[in-house]
């Protein structure tokens, strides 16, 4: 069964966009191998900058740049069409399945924690 193999342990994540001392944009997930399952968003200042945008930029590029290979946001509302022209999908059930529990059982490539402390994060982490 998926999810009992030492490859399927799920790594809870944080993602949190700083402006000084002052919290802008978080997003909270799992992953489970080289799937990653983003829960919950927040952007906490609402302004022409789109800090949750940015965000998700990040976010997805040091994705990509560790090696996962679907990022689920579950039920797609009406902001999120504007990711589509990103790669974004809709795949039925059956095809999600398949696609996820392939994926869950390949690791990343690489660290999440890694690339960001080598410099490779778009927006660079608070010291």
């Amino acid at each position: 069964e998926h999810g009992e193999s030492e490859k399927s342990q799920v790594e809870h994540r944080v993602f949190e966009l700083w402006e000084g001392d002052k919290l802008v944009a978080v997003t909270a997930g799992f992953a489970v191998g080289s799937c990653y399952h983003d829960y919950s968003m927040a952007t906490l200042v609402k302004d022409k900058r789109s800090c949750g945008h940015i965000l998700t930029k990040v976010v997805g590029h040091i994705l990509q740049r560790c090696g996962y290979s679907l990022w689920y946001w579950g039920y797609e509302v009406e902001y999120m069409k504007t990711y589509k022209g990103y790669g974004g999908r809709l795949f039925d059930r059956k095809e999600f399945a398949k696609r996820w529990f392939s994926a869950s059982e390949e690791p990343p490539m690489k660290s999440i924690e890694t690339e960001i402390s080598c410099g490779n994060a778009l927006v660079q982490p608070k010291m």
